[in-house]
């Protein structure tokens, strides 16, 4: 059986609920008859690969041209971090509120050894730790690209996914990854090749080398 058996279903099924239609394509039919790719991606933070013409990068396109300012909050915890802040996000899928304890202390552990830095942490837990470092500002919502491209940013802690690692790119934010899942590992492992970011394994990780990692991202020139 090839993937596609795998998947063409499943799309289909997703066409016809979502788009409302009484009948899904024949997406083997549309895979043959494709005249045009659209990636969000660019060759500059990728791995060399030998592409056809009918594939156009059109890497950026979800960028915002003006920043916004940060709500108060947020900006007054930022401008208290001597040597800046680090932004983390894990997405939506890998919920750091519901990991085993022994994990979400190597994070807080970590964190709390740079006591002049501020951490600003997407976080999908409803509420703030309990032993949550108190350099740290937790919020489930929070404006990705502002605080991407705000001066103080002098990191970011990632979990791979391309948009997340196409702004982080474009707003010159080294980074810190943590590959999870689908195409996560290819994507933080393209731009370690570039020198554009750090792997760390989520599931296989001590303290000691986030700490190591924060420092590099910190004070490494290349």
């Amino acid at each position: 059986m090839c993937s596609s058996d795998l998947y063409y279903p499943k799309l289909a099924q997703l066409f016809v609920e979502h788009l409302h239609l009484d009948e899904a394509p024949d997406f083997a039919e549309l895979n043959k008859r494709t005249s045009l790719v659209l990636m969000n991606g660019h060759y500059t933070h990728t791995y060399a690969m030998s592409l056809p013409p009918l594939f156009v990068s059109i890497a950026g396109i979800g960028m915002q041209e003006r920043r916004k300012e940060l709500p108060k909050a947020l900006a007054d915890f930022i401008a208290t971090g001597k040597d800046g802040f680090i932004y983390v996000s894990f997405g939506t899928q890998v919920l750091i509120h519901k990991s085993k304890p022994e994990l979400r202390a190597k994070l807080f552990n970590a964190f709390r050894r740079f006591p002049d830095l501020r951490f600003v942490w997407k976080w999908e837990g409803e509420e703030k730790p309990a032993n949550a470092p108190s350099n740290t500002y937790f919020s489930k919502w929070l404006p990705q690209q502002d605080l991407l491209a705000h001066p103080s940013a002098k990191g970011y802690i990632a979990h791979g996914g391309a948009n997340g690692l196409n702004e982080g790119v474009h707003f010159g934010v080294p980074m810190i990854v943590f590959p999870v899942m689908g195409d996560q590992d290819f994507n933080g492992n393209a731009l370690a090749s570039k020198g554009l970011a750090l792997v760390m394994e989520l599931r296989d990780f001590s303290e000691q080398e986030l700490v190591d990692n924060i420092n590099s991202v910190l004070h490494d020139e290349a």
